[in-house]
């Protein structure tokens, strides 16, 4: 017998190069865009150098152009709070999919 349960959260772990705006000035927000954590909700991502966390709100998906190997791009200030100073570097990534309502 099976039981109705709603749709459940399921944690995607997921790791591959971070990609960043080196050059903008931006400062304070901690944002992501990403191919399939859903818009509005938060991810986390880890770089393993120095084993630094931050948590950033994904605002949209990851555009056209980009390489496929690039797991997720970060505003300026989320890639500083990682420690990064290149433009790509690597990253682990974790965050709840549930993929009702998208």
């Amino acid at each position: 017998n099976e039981v109705n349960k709603p749709a459940a959260k399921k944690e995607i772990s997921a790791q591959g190069v971070c990609f960043w705006p080196k050059d903008s000035k931006e400062k304070g927000s901690l944002y992501a865009l990403h191919r399939d954590a859903r818009i509005g909700s938060i991810i986390q991502v880890n770089n393993p150098m120095g084993n630094r966390t931050v948590y950033a709100k994904v605002i949209g998906r990851i555009p056209e152009g980009y390489e496929r190997n690039i797991e997720v791009v970060l505003s300026p200030e989320a890639a500083r709070k990682l420690g990064a100073r290149d433009p790509r570097f690597f990253v682990k990534t974790k965050y709840l999919n549930n993929k009702t309502g998208e």
